[in-house]
């Protein structure tokens, strides 16, 4: 029979059981790091994407846009 491999978390918790409990707390705290670095710099790319839009748009609010037509886009699902 062909032995299954393992996914990541079930590694991760494989070998964090296999320490002491002083450093699966150090684990922990690591993990609740990393999850705290990936929420700031998800906050942070919004506000620069924001920040760079009104960048781009700025002084534009003086044009004439009249000439424009908007344009229709259908989509056809075959």
């Amino acid at each position: 029979m062909k032995k299954r491999e393992m996914s990541l978390i079930e590694l991760i918790s494989s070998h964090s059981s296999q320490l002491p409990e002083t450093l699966q707390k150090e684990v922990l705290d690591f993990i609740d790091f990393l999850n705290t670095k990936r929420i700031i710099e998800s906050k942070e790319n919004a506000h620069f994407a924001q920040f760079s839009l009104s960048q781009a748009l700025k002084d534009t609010e003086s044009e004439d846009f009249s000439n424009y037509e908007m344009v229709k886009f259908k989509e056809k699902w075959k």
